[in-house]
């Protein structure tokens, strides 16, 4: 089965179509070429039928027409479309008028398709036409009147046009009626007969197109203006006709339709109408005969003499077909006057040889004789000569196609006013016969010259001057290598010299002066704006598809490392690429493009290499791309390719590409983007070109960096010798944040006391533990530390102190006895309420995540849903769970998804992630969202991020719809159309145009509270058993738990904890072992039957859920639910609508009968693999 796919102007596939209900490909021989089809109404697919996009079936181009959507009475959605080849597309190109004479098809074609998107491809037509249109017309319609003009026939594939004689083939096929003819209709039209009143007849024939059957695959294929032979022995049809007009299924080339003409006749018939033409002919002189008697007998052998027949006036009424040779005519001598207008024509005059002896001074004038009556045939070698022709009466008109040859024409006969305009082409000259002598002054004009007609030895030293060549005339082909020397050239401008033409070894500075550049001629920016061209650090600012590309650390080109591609076993083109950092760019900039190549086996890229400007838009689409062939010219030789372009319309940056088409094995070396039109020698990046170390103190003079010297990150820790940088070379206030790379300052580089409390030096929070080596207490400003600040094993005191209860001395390891009362118990857990309600408190509502699970917490994909086809998976790095998602096909929607049962119309919001790719594929990742409502899911906002190999935060944000939507699909994964292999965490769907720091959905952390409840219950009901605790006892417990824990000092209720899950489970934890002597049984059985019945409650949720549009049946975590509202009853299927119940009426997306289908009193069964029965079984 064949599929249609819809692409935009760019050539940008956009969806697949593949769901149709009809299609129709409609051609005829200068004629309509159209593309029919209805299909289903489908979202994400139909929404990209519109006029400005285009349909590829059956290898063709059609562009969108006309388009109609359709609500059948059984509510089914379809659409129907009509598409026009591309050819159509020649409409919208005007003529005013189009004038040619003498003109040959090939050059009046080529001159209609110019400045369009056509080309001609080839043609067979040789007859030359006088073409003079006035009035204007568009391109389409002057294609087909020259094709009327020339006999022709227009074949149309895509954008090349083939002008021929005849299209299709005779390839002796045969339709027999049980084989490939499923029926047939003769028409007979005895209104419109042919030239001999014949009745016109064609035939309608239904066939089987048996090229697309396995078995017959190499066989039976026809196409437009094929002659094949039709035969059905019961209709008694027997004819070989010719295809003028087809219809098809392109999807699976069936049920073909083919309208043919009986233009095509046998032998036979050809025979019978000759004979029957001859007998016309008789009958004509037989009558011709009966009137020419004289002295009652037919005369033969007349001897007529001027006397015998002067004045004799004969019209060419008179002889009808009469044959008159030489031997009828003895030295007839006939003047003008004695002919009066006689017609002779070559029909007339059997090749009759006519010398002077025959022919007195016989004045013959252009009025007596037809066009073409005279030819090579009927005149003897040299018997005309000048006396016997009348000045001016030989016309081109009268001169048969190559009648006059080198013997017929007397030397220096041809003078210029006997040679008619535009009489003489290149076939009539002789070789070497056109000499200067012969040539008039200034009477050599461009029309005049054949292509490539004048070469070197042709051109006298020096003839050619400026005034002598059109402007544009010298182009790459027409000069000799070496041609052009600096005495040749006045001017030049940019616009007159192919990008990469001219490298630095063919200028000569001494000679190109400032005025023999015209402004703006000549753009070079010498720096290199990619990094890492020598692969030194690795692959380093470069992106490898499928890993097709590798450094070549054995094979140096300069001294530099080369990267090596090596492809083998593809069987379609697969554009592996090599691709280089972006780099900023606006529209209507130049950039070229360079790079060195090298390959052992020329023989092995068997579709090509090439190097490619790709140009990129805000939105990160690529919109255009400029290439190049990199494939050398022979094997084993280093070669430099060399591609510009500018910037087009919305470009924001630009990258560099390098791929092999398909197979082979390629080397790359010193590739370089440069901005303007020319490409220099080959150099690092500026930030590249000083070696490590190359800076020393003694290079630098005092005071001479300056802030404002230095760009943000420009100089790198590698770039500075050891102790380079010393106090006297910096002014004060130039070094900030920005320009400090980081781990870069060390304890060796801080001179004594530099770090002050006071001071603004050090930025609030930059001092970590890990930055601290050692610490002593008076650097540290009494009471500036907190305890939260602190995170220690172990803690050395001389007393502790507490806010519940008295102080506890320990400095003598005394156990105090001390009873925990209830006061200081209801004061602990007071105070660790009131910190926790603060902690929910803080949490702010409009940052709220939409989103249940989306930092994959649950080691899992709960809460989410697969979308389309890929592998995924939950994977844990340095402690955080990503979700991987891969594949590797060119599908569109692949990923996960999740709905959200909120919806805000006209109303902003924002989705943020973290994501990273890795080197296998290319593709980035994707987000797109269903706005759910009863009429559909559009509009769907969505957007493409192309990822990097290190986890970054990635935002998109729209606004929603004012239309009526209850609910958002949010689909999140990898680009479509494109490989991918990438890692996503922390996503974020909120409310607002500004993404803020992912945070959990308040029902993610509802559930964590839960579960602290479950454990602090549990840690109650332990806790019964004690009842006094000593001091002694605190202490111990104390001691214990801070020599076991680094996240509080155990007793401390009022520790400042690190998240709200620790601060309850501690504060509980640390009041329960302090005190137990409020606490009874009863409220411990109390929680216990609140927690049985919460569980009994929550397993009930799990499976109901009620809310403001209704009740959703099934498991949360289920795809399968059922959800019933007032308005209808539905079935879901991963958040999507399978079928619903509404007016007493079921609706069913898609239905799969196994068996069969009983219908009222109908059933639909299944006969065989072909056929399908529609019965009635009784009943009502």
């Amino acid at each position: 089965m064949n599929y249609a796919k819809i692409f935009n102007s760019q050539g940008k596939t956009l969806v697949i179509l593949d769901n149709f209900v009809t299609a129709k490909i409609k051609k005829q021989i200068n004629g309509e070429y159209i593309f029919e089809f209805t299909t289903i109404l489908e979202e994400l697919k139909t929404e990209y039928i519109h006029h400005n996009n285009y349909i590829e079936v059956d290898n063709q181009f059609f562009q969108i027409a006309k388009y109609e959507k359709e609500r059948t009475s059984e509510n089914k959605l379809f659409i129907h479309v009509l598409c026009e080849q591309v050819s159509y597309k020649l409409i919208d190109y005007i003529v005013p008028q189009f004038i040619f004479t003498n003109a040959t098809a090939q050059a009046l074609v080529t001159e209609l398709l110019k400045d369009t998107e056509f080309n001609l491809v080839c043609t067979d037509v040789t007859k030359r036409i006088d073409i003079n249109i006035t009035t204007e017309k568009n391109k389409r319609e002057l294609l087909h009147h020259l094709a009327k003009r020339f006999d022709a026939e227009i074949n149309y594939d895509k954008y090349n046009i083939y002008f021929l004689k005849k299209i299709g083939r005779n390839d002796g096929l045969q339709f027999r009626l049980s084989k490939n003819l499923k029926g047939i209709k003769k028409l007979v039209d005895n209104i419109q007969r042919d030239t001999l009143g014949n009745p016109y007849i064609t035939y309608e024939v239904d066939l089987l197109d048996l090229s697309e059957i396995d078995e017959f695959k190499d066989i039976e294929k026809f196409e437009l203006g094929d002659e094949i032979r039709v035969i059905d022995e019961d209709l008694d049809i027997d004819v070989n006709a010719r295809i003028v007009e087809i219809e098809y299924n392109p999807i699976r080339r069936r049920n073909t339709r083919v309208v043919l003409s009986n233009l095509i006749q046998t032998f036979a018939d050809l025979t019978h109408k000759i004979r029957e033409e001859i007998e016309q002919n008789n009958s004509k002189l037989q009558v011709v005969e009966s009137k020419i008697i004289a002295n009652e007998g037919i005369i033969e052998n007349l001897i007529a003499t001027k006397a015998d027949i002067a004045d004799l006036n004969t019209a060419s009424a008179r002889i009808d077909n009469l044959e008159v040779n030489k031997a009828n005519v003895s030295d007839l001598t006939a003047v003008n006057a004695q002919i009066n207008n006689l017609q002779v024509n070559k029909a007339n005059v059997a090749d009759i040889q006519a010398t002077n002896a025959r022919i007195d001074n016989l004045r013959v004038t252009t009025t007596m004789i037809d066009d073409l009556a005279v030819t090579t045939a009927k005149i003897g070698d040299g018997q005309i000569t000048s006396a016997k022709i009348e000045d001016g009466s030989i016309t081109n008109a009268k001169i048969a196609n190559s009648a006059i040859t080198n013997a017929k024409i007397a030397n220096a006969t041809i003078q210029g006013a006997k040679i008619a305009n535009a009489t003489i082409d290149t076939a009539n000259i002789k070789d070497s016969a056109i000499t200067n002598a012969k040539i008039a002054n200034g009477s050599i004009d461009t029309a005049k010259i054949a292509n490539a007609s004048i070469t070197t030895a042709k051109i006298t030293t020096g003839a050619i001057t400026t005034a002598l060549i059109e402007s544009g005339a010298v182009g790459t082909a027409q000069i000799a290598d070496g041609s052009i020397t600096d005495a040749k050239i006045v001017s030049l401008t940019a616009n007159k010299i192919t990008s990469g033409t001219i490298d630095a070894s063919r200028v000569n500075v001494i000679n190109l002066k400032a005025d023999n550049i015209v402004a703006g001629a000549l753009t070079i920016d010498g720096d290199n704006l990619i990094h890492n061209t020598n692969f030194i650090n690795n692959t380093s600012y470069w992106t490898i598809s499928a890993n097709k590309w590798v450094r070549d650390t054995s094979f140096l080109y300069d001294n530099t490392v080369t990267m090596k591609s090596e492809v083998t076993g593809e069987t379609t083109n697969k554009w592996y690429g090599l691709f280089s950092e972006f780099i900023p760019a606006t529209e209507g900039r130049r950039f070229v493009a360079s790079v060195y190549s090298y390959t052992t086996n020329k023989s092995s890229i068997d579709a090509g290499a090439a190097v490619e400007l790709e140009w990129y838009n805000n939105d990160n689409s690529r919109i255009a791309k400029t290439g190049a062939s990199i494939l050398p010219a022979n094997n084993n030789v280093w070669q430099r390719f060399h591609v510009s372009g500018t910037a087009p319309a919305g470009t924001t940056k630009v990258r560099v590409r390098f791929h092999l088409v398909k197979n082979g094995i390629i080397w790359i070396a010193k590739p370089m983007l440069q901005r303007g039109s020319i490409a220099s020698e080959w150099k690092l990046h500026t930030d590249e070109q000083i070696s490590t170390g190359a800076i020393t103190s003694d290079k630098i003079a005092d005071n001479s960096i300056t802030e404002n010297k230095i760009p943000a990150d420009t100089i790198k820790n590698t770039h500075i010798s050891a102790n380079a940088i010393t106090g006297d070379k910096i002014v004060a206030g130039t070094i900030t944040g920005g320009k400090i790379a980081s781990n870069t300052i060390t304890a060796n580089n801080i001179a004594s006391n530099t770090i002050t409390a006071g001071s603004a030096i050090i930025a609030d929070g930059a001092i970590t533990n890990a930055k601290i080596a050692n610490l002593d207490a008076a650097k540290i400003t009494s009471g500036f530390i907190s305890a939260d600040r602190i995170q220690a094993r172990s803690i050395s005191v001389d007393k502790l102190s507490s806010n519940v209860g008295s102080s506890l001395d320990i400095s003598s390891n005394i156990a105090i006895t001390q009873r925990v009362t209830s006061e200081t118990f209801n004061a602990g857990i007071a105070e660790a309420k009131a910190h926790a309600d603060a902690r929910v408190d803080g949490i702010e509502i409009g940052g709220r995540n939409l989103l249940r699970n989306s930092n994959f917490q649950t080691g899992d994909l709960t809460r989410w849903a697969n979308w389309g086809t890929c592998q995924r998976e939950i994977v844990e790095i340095n402690g955080k769970y990503w979700v991987h998602l891969t594949q590797n096909d060119t599908a569109d929607w692949r990923g996960i998804q999740q709905t959200v049962r909120y919806f805000e119309k006209n109303t902003p919001f924002t989705i943020s992630f973290t994501a990273f790719k890795t080197d296998l594929y290319e593709g980035g990742a994707r987000v797109l969202f269903h706005q759910v409502g009863a009429d559909g899911n559009n509009p769907q906002p969505r957007s493409e991020f192309p990822l990097t190999n290190e986890p970054k935060r990635y935002t998109f944000s729209f606004t929603s719809t004012d239309l009526d939507k209850d609910s958002f699909n949010v689909m999140i994964g990898g680009e479509p159309r494109k490989p991918f292999d990438i890692y996503i965490t922390d996503i974020k769907f909120e409310k607002g145009n500004k993404a803020t720091d992912w945070t959990p959905a308040p029902e993610d952390v509802d559930e964590e509270i839960q579960a602290v409840r479950t454990y602090t219950d549990t840690q109650f009901k332990d806790a019964i058993e004690h009842t006094n605790i000593t001091a002694s006892e605190v202490v111990t417990n104390m001691q214990s738990e801070i020599s076991q824990t680094s996240d509080a000092i155990i007793g401390t209720v009022s520790s400042q904890l690190i998240d709200l899950r620790d601060d309850l489970t501690t504060a509980y934890r640390s009041e329960i072992k302090s005190t137990a002597q409020s606490l009874n049984l009863e409220f411990s059985q109390m929680t216990g039957k609140l927690s049985d019945v919460e569980g009994d409650l929550s397993n009930v949720k799990s499976y109901f859920n009620f809310s403001q549009q209704g009740l959703t049946i099934g498991k949360s975590t289920s795809p399968l639910q059922i959800s019933i509202s007032n308005e209808q009853m539905s079935f879901l299927d991963n958040g999507q609508v399978a079928a619903y119940v509404n007016g007493q009426k079921m609706y069913i997306k898609s239905l799969h009968v196994l068996n069969s289908a009983v219908i009222g009193s109908h059933i639909i069964e299944k006969y065989n693999d072909d056929m399908t029965f529609f019965k009635w079984v009784g009943g009502n």
